[in-house]
């Protein structure tokens, strides 16, 4: 499946929170069927939900957004204003998303070895989420690689490690779902902690070299790669 990034977008005044997406929904369906009751119902929603909703719009903006007239419900200019500016920025931000993931972004996986054992955690979200997978997530603004890693394993597994090397760096268009997403891989040894899943992980475990289950992402032949570097230093 098609994986994108849900935003929320809305009209503030300083601090004051003036629309959001439910009540420009709202405003919107009500300019187009001069009804409330329609409007509600197309939103799914109760009139009465559909007019609390309406009221709260109006005392936060401070002013009437819709008026009545011959039993027909329209925008007043105000109304008409906001909807409009809200339409803008939403196409804007929607625009600068779908070119958020043009660059490649990046982040770190971690590969403990003990006894021909690999630490895994199992996903608890999508991308494949129940899955098997290296601990490893994005880089943070004024982190470096190192750090990243470092910080990723511990809140994923509990453990707190050292950096021993890198393994490689894996780039390729497609590995992610999610968009161009490179990830650096690194090799680590365990200083101190205990080990206990956490963060976005329902599982961490260690599992044979030889006998692993089936793994998230190309992090196969990131452990494949990691054991031939281990084979390699003994």
């Amino acid at each position: 499946m098609p994986y994108r990034l849900d935003y929320s977008t809305w009209l503030s005044d300083g601090d004051r929170r003036l629309l959001g997406e439910a009540e420009a929904k709202l405003l919107r369906l009500i300019a187009e069927s001069g009804s409330l009751a329609s409007a509600s119902a197309a939103a799914s929603m109760t009139v009465d939900d559909a007019a609390a909703l309406l009221e709260r719009a109006e005392r936060c903006c401070r002013t009437p957004l819709t008026s009545s007239a011959d039993g027909v419900v329209r925008l007043t200019a105000e109304g008409e204003r906001l909807l409009q500016e809200f339409e803008c920025r939403s196409r804007r931000m929607a625009d600068q998303l779908r070119h958020l993931y043009r660059n490649p972004v990046f982040g770190t996986d971690g590969i403990v070895i003990q006894e021909d054992r690999v630490l895994l955690v199992r996903r608890r979200n999508d991308p494949f989420a129940e899955s098997y997978a290296l601990p490893g997530g994005f880089m943070e603004v004024d982190e470096s690689a190192e750090e990243c890693v470092v910080r990723e394993v511990e809140e994923e597994t509990g453990l707190r490690t050292e950096v021993l090397d890198l393994v490689g760096a894996y780039t390729r268009p497609g590995r992610d779902p999610r968009g161009h997403i490179c990830t650096l891989a690194y090799r680590l040894v365990v200083r101190s902690g205990s080990l206990r899943a956490g963060d976005d992980a329902s599982e961490a475990a260690f599992f044979s070299m030889e006998a692993l289950p089936e793994l998230a992402f190309d992090h196969r032949d990131i452990v494949t790669d990691a054991g031939r570097r281990c084979a390699w230093r003994k």
